[in-house]
């Protein structure tokens, strides 16, 4: 452990608002999602995402396989935070939304 001292943070910026100088490149486009491994990306976040085709007014379970998860993925609707699947524990949760509404996963 390390005694870094008194460390000033005086900006604060939400994560989706600064998407395109985290990743300034085109986004991929494809009907279901790529690993990691197909992008070439080692390590780090992939954020996932889709637009709602229709009205979810009644909650729908959003679920992912065994091991479709290998750590964390943080759910996000119109960049609200929603839950967090899980690996060994929660693999899903219930999402109600609009048709347009943006459907966000962060892995």
């Amino acid at each position: 452990k390390f005694s870094y001292g008194y460390v000033s943070l005086p900006l604060c910026v939400a994560f989706l608002d600064i998407l395109s100088l985290l990743s300034p490149g085109l986004p991929f486009h494809s009907s279901f999602p790529l690993t990691f491994e197909t992008l070439m990306q080692t390590h780090g976040f992939m954020l996932y995402r889709t637009v709602l085709p229709d009205d979810i007014l009644q909650p729908v379970l959003l679920s992912v396989l065994k091991n479709g998860i290998h750590d964390l993925a943080y759910v996000l609707l119109n960049g609200e935070y929603k839950g967090t699947l899980e690996r060994d524990r929660v693999n899903a949760i219930n999402i109600t939304g609009q048709l347009g509404d943006s459907l966000d996963l962060l892995v």
